[in-house]
């Protein structure tokens, strides 16, 4: 049995073995899901690291007080029949939130 020295011998494929077809063929597969659990494993931990750097941030806990700000103001206005102020705190909270 001769095995060339390239990415096909890497993956158990060699020349002269009809066996090593089959067995390239399920180590293929294999593979193929050890990728696809991989990356999905990356992705969840690159949004938590993504997530966590974000709250991090030293304007981030400023931003989430002028919201919570302004939640407050909407909740008073409603309570107490303001209009108008109710819609201008509604403008503000969608301008900060979008």
């Amino acid at each position: 049995m001769t095995c060339r020295l390239n990415w096909k011998a890497v993956r158990g494929k060699c020349s002269n073995t009809a066996r090593s077809t089959a067995s390239t063929a399920v180590a293929g597969k294999a593979i193929n899901e050890a990728r696809k659990q991989a990356e999905a494993v990356w992705r969840a931990t690159k949004a938590q690291l993504d997530l966590e750097a974000e709250e991090a941030t030293p304007h981030r806990t400023e931003y989430k007080n002028l919201i919570a700000e302004w939640e407050s103001v909407l909740r008073w206005c409603i309570d107490h029949g303001e209009g108008m102020t109710a819609a201008v705190s509604r403008d503000k909270i969608k301008a900060l939130e979008g």
